[in-house]
């Protein structure tokens, strides 16, 4: 018997991951335009401008009436200049342009290897699936790319839903959606704040993917029995014991 009707998954380092690393695109990108990067360079300051853009115009600026592409062109603009790029503005906005677009497709994104096989799986067992990911509207263009989508009952970025993890707001659209209480529902992600104790909050079970196996050490109060090494450490964990 099973134990879950739902599980929502998060996206980012939980489902795919940026082939290589971001510093890795926006250098072969820039290279394109003529500009010489380095890599560790653009990955440093990539996390510092996407963090700060974050607080600055949350929800990728559907707070503050931003678009995506402007508001992603700020945070690759800001984090070519701190990285030492000395570029006129006119290329940096082409540079900014292809990677947004670049970023939709399979050439900057991958599944990890497990997770095809895990996906095909849980539809076989009948349980529904679903997407919650604070992410922006390309999300639904990416997932397509890699060949996952078509295993998801509903797939919602946070730039389309208006809120965000860890509000529990996002999490009870995805209850609603399909009239199923929490108890019957778990969600899967990374993020112990965003999607651990957040889900757990409207009575959802949750469980952390630790790919480094670092995450327990850090966050002793997180259960044990609730982290997984890969999304496929989930094909027990559906049934009733």
């Amino acid at each position: 018997m099973l134990r879950y009707r739902l599980l929502t998954f998060d996206v980012n380092n939980t489902l795919m991951r940026v082939r290589n690393s971001v510093g890795d695109q926006y250098r072969k990108v820039a290279k394109q335009f003529g500009v010489n990067i380095k890599v560790y360079d653009v990955d440093r300051e990539f996390r510092i401008a996407y963090k700060d853009q974050l607080c600055r115009h949350p929800n990728f600026g559907v707070t503050t009436s931003q678009t995506t592409e402007q508001w992603w062109g700020e945070v690759v603009h800001r984090t070519f200049h701190a990285a030492g790029c000395d570029c006129d503005k006119e290329t940096l906005d082409k540079v900014s342009s292809k990677l947004f677009n670049d970023f939709k497709t399979s050439q900057t994104w991958e599944t990890y290897a497990e997770v095809k096989e895990m996906l095909i799986f849980l539809n076989r067992n009948g349980i529904a699936l679903g997407v919650l990911s604070n992410n922006d509207e390309r999300l639904m263009s990416v997932m397509k790319a890699v060949d996952i989508a078509e295993h998801f009952a509903f797939i919602l970025p946070s730039a389309l839903a208006k809120c965000e993890k860890p509000d529990a707001e996002f999490f009870n659209m995805a209850l609603e959606r399909l009239n199923i209480e929490p108890g019957l529902c778990a969600h899967i992600g990374d993020n112990v704040k965003l999607d651990y104790h957040a889900a757990r909050a409207v009575g959802m079970d949750a469980y952390l993917v630790d790919r480094e196996g670092t995450l327990i050490e850090k966050h002793p109060e997180v259960n044990p029995v609730h982290v997984l090494s890969d999304i496929s450490d989930l094909e027990p964990l559906i049934f009733m014991q």
